[in-house]
């Protein structure tokens, strides 16, 4: 009898273990995408698998220059296009969700600053916790 229920306890954990596991991959973010609208500004979108889209509109005249970043966490090592967006606290993801690869993420850098009017070649834009703190005089 012990062994017997031993074995659906060590059943139902593993089956458990497993839903959980799935759940915590689980990317309800289908598709997203960069749409540049020359002389209006930028569109980005996400569609979901639930059929949702969410667009988010940025002006042209906001956009200071998009960035090319590298993230690292403990575990993974992975590249980000941002936007650096006049008026905002933080950087503005493109794609927020997903990680495409750096071999595509830097023709559309390439794109975004002939867009934005910004030198490729400027000296990188560096933001600290503190900059953020700081008053702007």
């Amino acid at each position: 009898m012990l062994k017997e229920t031993l074995c659906l306890g060590s059943f139902w954990s593993v089956a458990f273990s497993a839903i959980i596991a799935k759940w915590l991959q689980y990317r309800p973010v289908k598709k997203e995408s960069l749409i540049i609208m020359p002389a209006f500004g930028v569109q980005l979108e996400q569609h979901f698998w639930s059929g949702r889209v969410h667009r988010q509109f940025v002006p042209v005249s906001k956009i200071l220059k998009p960035v090319l970043n590298e993230c690292v966490t403990p575990v993974t090592c992975y590249w980000s296009l941002a936007l650096l967006v006049r008026d905002e606290d933080e950087i503005m993801l493109i794609f927020k969700k997903l990680h495409p690869p750096v071999k595509m993420l830097v023709p559309i850098w390439k794109a975004l600053c002939a867009f934005t009017n910004s030198d490729s070649l400027s000296p990188p834009v560096f933001l600290l916790a503190d900059d953020l703190r700081k008053p702007v005089d």
